[in-house]
């Protein structure tokens, strides 16, 4: 999958998260806002062949990570703990963040 697909993935993602944070407020549990990202991620592993993915969230100061698929090529799963590297990934994110127009680029 193109990076910035995946970047499109992931801001859509984050747009339909807002139920994720009406679940917090109404006091659902972990599990039930595991459901609803479950519903955003796992879509978009399989469209774009992703092997695995790790997403943390924070809602009103309670963290909450999922992992998703493998973390390496041995096979071993995401999990809290598992380290990543950014590497230029950011760029992705600015970019496409200013052509959206949530951000400017200082001239």
């Amino acid at each position: 999958m193109q990076m910035a697909k995946l970047a499109e993935w992931i801001v859509a993602g984050v747009i339909a998260a807002a139920p994720v944070a009406q679940a917090q407020q109404s006091g659902a549990d972990e599990a039930r806002i595991k459901r609803i990202v479950d519903g955003i991620v796992q879509p978009a592993m399989q469209a774009g062949d992703v092997p695995g993915l790790g997403v943390g969230i924070t809602l009103h100061g309670k963290h909450y990570f999922f992992g998703y698929g493998q973390a390496t090529d041995g096979g071993a799963p995401f999990r809290a703990d598992t380290e990543v590297e950014i590497g230029s990934v950011t760029k992705i994110f600015n970019n496409y963040a200013l052509d959206l127009g949530l951000l400017s680029h200082p001239r």
